[in-house]
């Protein structure tokens, strides 16, 4: 068998590349849980604002579409996985030396620290805004998945 040159980070390119839906293809709820998380990042990155507010529409029809028992199944999925991620990253952060642990610690402060600058010369209504924006923006990711459209977002009441 002959063997081509190909270095590590182009065959994970075309192997992403094949796996991956062209730009814009809807991906259905079931087809995103299937993908890594790398595989979902670059699907994501690869969409438009656009494409990607269509395909969340996409995902809201399809989640509104399932029955109430089918609903609570996929909630229950989803919770599965977000356990099974916390505890690998639980797991990863446990086996680090204290070296990198710290290093860890000291670029999430350093984040910190740059994001604090950058809000310190905001005026009053800059940051106002930048709370609404933010506001706004987690009303938007919101999605409870509990009874109709109409009512999401709304809390457990």
């Amino acid at each position: 068998m002959k063997t081509i040159g190909l270095s590590l980070a182009t065959l994970a390119t075309l192997a992403l590349a094949l796996a991956l839906p062209a730009s814009g293809a809807a991906q259905s709820v079931e087809a995103l849980q299937d993908m890594t998380p790398e595989q979902r990042r670059e699907y994501f990155h690869s969409l438009t604002p656009e494409e990607r507010e269509a395909q969340r529409e996409a995902w809201r029809a399809e989640v509104d579409a399932m029955s109430e028992e089918q609903r609570r199944a996929h909630r229950d999925a989803m919770q599965a996985s977000r356990e099974q991620r916390r505890a690998a990253m639980r797991e990863n952060w446990d086996k680090l030396s204290d070296e990198e642990k710290a290093a860890i610690q000291a670029r999430r402060e350093a984040h910190r620290a740059e994001r604090r600058a950058n809000r310190e010369p905001m005026t009053e209504e800059q940051r106002e805004a930048m709370r609404q924006r933010k506001q706004e923006h987690r009303e938007a990711r919101q999605h409870a998945g509990d009874g109709p459209p109409e009512e999401r977002g709304k809390g457990n009441e």
